[in-house]
């Protein structure tokens, strides 16, 4: 955060519907025609800009996309826009101030507010009082705006309520050994780095030819070679060797579970676990996805855990859909079955590959993990392709990053 921008929802939102009559203007036309003084006319288009709502050349502004979205919106349903696309709760510095404020049971003053904010994003600068109040207030005011928090005599207290999960890191030591690992055996097993694209690519072109039963075995490979791809070892038969383990693995028509084991440590910020595990209900089908999926997911997360006692373990669903969840699926699955798509995983190989082929830190169980823990907290239970490919690249760069 180059620098703290704020302003208050209503002066946001006023500025907006200034530039919608008015675009593309400069905003010595739009403090005219608000008959607004300059501070508040420029602090609205600093937040405007950071935050992505209007587009700027030369002395030239305009509405974005996002923000003019938003305008189409009054009330209440603006109130779900800004939560569910915008996710403004998600940016900085407001992510971080909610995460701090849930943590005290009392009401803080707006001024210590901003404290928590300059301390984090801006701790060399020194802010006047007047500043710290303008600054507190206006932040306060978005928290209630949003619902999260709610103001009273210059205090505000929160209300609001969060997801809670894993808080995945980066285990430095683990993750270059396993990247040894996985850099070895694609130097031995592929020729090149298209090959890692190959086999599930040939999978996903056959799998329709097929009747129910064989889509659901070749579905279930699908699932199986990519993710080892990523580092996991794949589990979809029963052990000969644990006869009392309910750990079991059977066919279903068009899809089954596969196990996605990591046999490493897995560290959090509360707890290092001994070994991590994806808990895959694999769905070949490319119509909607219902909520027996979702159980069998969560029912082969139990069986691991009660197998690996101290495993991380996160369920998935993995299809073909090209429609997602369907109501009953949506109604069970939050918050922590994710579903992820053939497609999201095809864009996920194809970044492997290219990392592989540039010379570049390899996509690794820990960062998949991450991501997982990351859609779960930000209740993205169908994260789209692109989405996928954003947060990994985003891990990759900084290894404690989070929304």
């Amino acid at each position: 955060m180059p620098k703290t921008v704020y302003s208050s929802p209503e002066t946001v939102f006023e500025f907006l519907e200034t530039i919608e009559s008015l675009q593309p203007c400069t905003i010595e036309q739009v403090r005219a025609k608000l008959r607004s003084q300059w501070p508040p006319v420029r602090s609205a288009k600093s937040f405007c800009q950071f935050f992505g709502l209007i587009e700027s050349d030369k002395d030239k502004i305009w509405l974005s996309s996002i923000g003019t979205r938003l305008l189409k919106y009054t009330n209440g349903k603006r109130i779900e826009f800004i939560m569910n696309y915008w996710r403004l709760q998600e940016k900085a510095p407001f992510r971080y101030l909610i995460s701090q404020l849930s943590k005290t049971v009392k009401y803080i003053k707006f001024d210590e507010v901003s404290d928590i904010i300059r301390v984090k994003f801006d701790p060399k600068t020194s802010w006047t009082k007047e500043k710290k109040l303008l600054i507190g207030e206006d932040y306060s005011k978005w928290l209630q705006y949003l619902g999260i928090c709610q103001t009273k005599n210059n205090t505000v207290g929160y209300v609001g309520g969060f997801v809670k999960g894993f808080d995945v890191l980066s285990l430095a030591e683990v993750e270059f050994l396993k990247e040894r690992e996985l850099f070895d055996w694609f130097v031995e097993d592929f020729e090149n780095p298209k090959k890692i694209l190959k086999e599930p690519l040939e999978i996903l072109s056959i799998i329709k030819q097929e009747d129910a039963d064989t889509r659901g075995k070749l579905f279930q490979k699908f699932v199986a070679i990519s993710f080892k791809r990523f580092g996991f070892f794949p589990r979809t038969k029963n052990s000969p060797y644990e006869k009392k383990s309910r750990l079991s693995f059977k066919d279903n028509l068009g899809g089954g579970d596969v196990a996605l084991f990591f046999h490493h440590p897995v560290s959090t910020a509360s707890h290092t676990y001994l070994g991590g595990s994806l808990a895959c209900e694999a769905k070949s089908t490319e119509n909607n996805v219902g909520g027996r999926a979702v159980g069998q997911a969560r029912n082969l997360r139990t069986k691991i855990q009660e197998r690996f006692t101290d495993y991380l373990v996160q369920p998935i669903v993995v299809s073909r859909s090209t429609i997602g969840y369907d109501p009953s699926g949506r109604n069970l699955a939050p918050p922590e079955v994710i579903h992820l798509t053939a497609n999201g995983i095809i864009k996920m190989l194809e970044l492997q590959k290219k990392r592989l082929n540039s010379g570049k830190s390899l996509i690794l169980p820990t960062h998949i993990f991450q991501i997982l823990d990351e859609f779960v907290k930000n209740e993205i239970i169908e994260p789209r392709p692109e989405e996928l490919v954003d947060y990994l690249e985003n891990v990759l760069t900084d290894p404690n990053y989070q929304r």
